[in-house]
């Protein structure tokens, strides 16, 4: 695949999670409060992204996860938490550090993985999950 990476600098409290795909930029979607994290990840499957803006692994992890968004269309919903503007979800699951992904299936955690991780490693834990 043929996707353009490119890092940005940002301003703190911002988290803006993107990456180029043929000249158009996805967006991961932030969840910016407990509600709304409650809400996704009673989703059928949904990786939530934990982080911050002033994390280097977590800015280089927004891409793998939109490009892993990218790959799987619909058919699962990619989000991130900024612990510093949502800290009761971060605290509610006990992160520790960050980067920190959890995968949900059906509202229940079924995988977690702390520190940068790359496409493949999501992709196999997802079908993994997907055929369980």
């Amino acid at each position: 695949m043929n996707s353009v990476l490119r890092m940005q600098t940002f301003q703190a409290g911002e988290y803006p999670a993107a990456i180029e795909q043929q000249g158009q930029a996805l967006k991961l979607r932030e969840l910016r409060s407990a509600e709304d994290f409650r809400r996704a990840k009673k989703k059928e499957l949904t990786v939530i992204g934990i982080g911050a803006p002033w994390s280097a692994a977590c800015r280089l992890q927004e891409p793998i996860m939109g490009e892993v968004a990218h790959l799987l269309g619909k058919t699962a919903f990619i989000a991130i938490v900024n612990i510093d503007q949502t800290p009761e979800v971060a605290s509610s699951l006990g992160i520790g550090n960050i980067p920190t992904l959890i995968i949900f299936h059906k509202g229940r955690e079924v995988q977690r993985f702390v520190g940068l991780q790359s496409e493949d490693m999501l992709l196999a834990a997802i079908d993994r999950i997907r055929r369980a």
